[in-house]
């Protein structure tokens, strides 16, 4: 995605040494990519500074909006994913105030779309799945958005099911 996105290519992958990436098969595709893997002692998340902060943050913020939308743990990827889009459209200090999301894209970010996690949304329903006398709209959650897309993810109660809503601004 790298490659093809903004024409550079990955060349070192750091990471504990948990297990989670350590299969001969990754190592393997790892060298057919001529990436480097390096890895931290294992238990020792100081050599992996940014990272574990970074993670501490995400789930954090992902209880807190978690919490302030009165959803469940069910919830919790949907939440980490929410919070991990608002602070790729964030300005960050580490990059000199600017925004994550327009130094990968080379374009400014849209705004329009932000939602609130866990705010009431509404849905439009087809008309040939109602008479005219049923409303055209019906009352989700909205849990997040679809990366690429004018999509909002929302959470249909009714049904508990979750699905993609095309948002026109």
């Amino acid at each position: 995605m790298v490659k093809n996105q903004i024409g550079r290519k990955v060349k070192v992958l750091r990471s504990d040494n948990g297990g989670e990436y350590t299969s001969k098969e990754f190592k393997d595709y790892l060298a057919s990519k001529d990436i480097k893997h390096q890895l931290s002692i294992s238990e020792r998340s100081e050599q992996n500074e940014v990272a574990e902060r970074m993670n501490r943050t995400l789930i954090e913020c992902a209880c807190g909006i978690r919490l302030q939308a009165d959803m469940s743990e069910e919830f919790w990827a949907e939440a980490v994913n929410h919070v991990s889009y608002l602070v790729n459209m964030s300005p960050s200090t580490a990059i000199d105030l600017h925004i994550p999301e327009e130094i990968w894209r080379g374009e400014s970010v849209d705004y329009l779309t932000l939602q609130i996690f866990g705010c009431p949304a509404y849905s439009l329903v087809d008309s040939q799945k109602r008479n005219k006398l049923e409303f055209k709209f019906k009352k989700c959650i909205s849990i997040g958005f679809t990366k690429g897309l004018k999509n909002f993810r929302l959470w249909d109660p009714e049904k508990r099911s979750i699905y993609q809503q095309r948002c026109d601004f």
